[in-house]
C-alpha cells in the first residue's frame, strides 16, 4: 500500500532530464484557506451559518466553472455570491464581491514556496503556472514572489477550466519541453493529477491535507 501511495503521489522518470516545472497555483503555491473563510464570513454578515454558507458558495463556484459557457473567474465569484443571496433570501450586495476579491488579491504563499522556487531557478529549471484564476488575479498574487515565472497559463487565456483536457491540451501544444523534460506539481488530485496521468505527464501530488510541503521534493 505504501508503494502504491508513492506511485500515485510521484511519477518522475529521470530527475536529471527536468527542464521545466509547471505548478498549480491555488492550494499548491498559494494558501486559499483565507478566501473560503472570508466567504463564510459573508454569510455571518447576512445572519447565516458560516459553514452552511461557505459550502453553498463552494458548490456554486464549481457549478459556474463547469456550466454551459465559459465565464472569467471574477464573474464566477460574483455569480456564486448571487446564487447564495437567492438561496438564503437576502438582497445581493456588490460589496460582498469586493470583499472577496480583496481577500483573493492578498492571499499568501505557503511558507516553503519561495525557497523551493529559488532552488529550482538556481538549477536552471524553467517555471510555469497553470491556474483556473484569471491573469489579473494571478499577477496580484505573484507580486509577493521574488522569482520570475517563464510561462503563465490562465483560464481566461484558454477559455476553459481545469480539469478539462482542453485546458491541458492547449498547454501541451504550447510547451517547449518534451514529456521527459516537463514535470507538473499540484495539490489538486482531481483537477491536475488525473489529467496529467491521461496525458502521460510526469507529476507530483502535494497532499496539503496531510501537511505535505514542497520542501519534501528533491529534484
Amino acid at each position: 500500500h505504501t508503494a502504491y501511495r508513492r506511485q500515485r503521489q510521484m511519477c518522475i522518470r529521470d530527475r536529471q532530464m527536468i527542464k521545466l516545472i509547471t505548478f498549480d497555483c491555488y492550494g499548491t503555491l498559494v494558501d486559499t484557506a483565507p478566501f473560503y473563510e472570508a466567504a463564510g464570513e459573508i454569510g455571518v454578515q447576512h445572519q447565516i451559518d458560516r459553514g452552511l454558507f461557505q459550502k453553498a458558495f463552494e458548490l456554486y463556484e464549481d457549478r459556474m466553472m463547469y456550466g454551459e459557457y465559459f465565464m472569467p473567474y471574477e464573474q464566477v465569484i460574483e455569480q456564486a455570491l448571487r446564487y447564495c443571496a437567492h438561496d438564503f433570501n437576502y438582497e445581493y450586495d456588490n460589496a460582498d464581491l469586493t470583499q472577496l476579491l480583496t481577500v483573493q488579491a492578498n492571499l499568501k504563499v505557503f511558507p516553503e514556496v519561495i525557497d523551493f522556487l529559488k532552488t529550482m531557478k538556481a538549477k536552471g529549471i524553467q517555471l510555469g503556472i497553470m491556474t483556473d484564476a484569471s491573469l489579473p488575479i494571478l499577477k496580484q498574487n505573484l507580486a509577493q514572489i521574488p522569482v520570475e515565472f517563464d510561462y503563465l497559463y490562465t483560464s481566461d487565456q484558454l477559455n476553459c477550466y481545469k480539469p478539462t483536457l482542453n485546458f491541458f491540451g492547449q498547454v501541451a501544444d504550447q510547451l517547449t519541453a518534451t514529456n521527459e523534460e516537463h514535470l507538473h506539481i499540484a495539490a489538486g488530485y482531481w483537477w491536475d493529477i488525473i489529467p496529467c496521468q491521461r496525458l502521460n505527464w510526469q507529476r507530483i501530488w502535494v497532499n496539503r491535507k496531510q501537511a505535505q510541503a514542497l520542501s519534501l521534493i528533491h529534484i
